[in-house]
């Protein structure tokens, strides 16, 4: 399974909880640190977005996150293949964490 994969949570194996629409982000906010679960819906949440006239569409997430220690708003932006694994991921004010890292304490 690859990086970005294990990172979201999405792609070759079943999502959390047996969430099959759910794509569960994790972040750490620069400002506090607070870490931070988001999910969004792959059948409402995801957009389509077109590089030039005639191309070939690109699934596009991007979630606005507010965490509950500070008033830092965020942005995580993913970008996906035709099977909805993670191809790209930026975050502005925080950093995209994995799940993993969100567990640990």
């Amino acid at each position: 399974m690859g990086f970005l994969a294990k990172l979201f949570g999405v792609g070759g194996r079943p999502a959390e909880g047996g969430d099959r629409d759910g794509i569960h982000v994790y972040v750490r906010c620069e400002k506090c640190g607070e870490k931070i679960h988001a999910r969004a819906n792959r059948n409402t949440d995801i957009s389509q977005e077109y590089a030039d006239e005639g191309g070939q569409a690109t699934p596009t997430l991007h979630k606005e996150i507010l965490g509950s220690h500070c008033q830092n708003l965020m942005y995580v932006h993913l970008t996906f293949d035709s099977a909805f694994r993670v191809v790209s991921s930026t975050g502005e004010r925080c950093k995209v964490i994995s799940r993993e890292e969100f567990e640990a304490k």
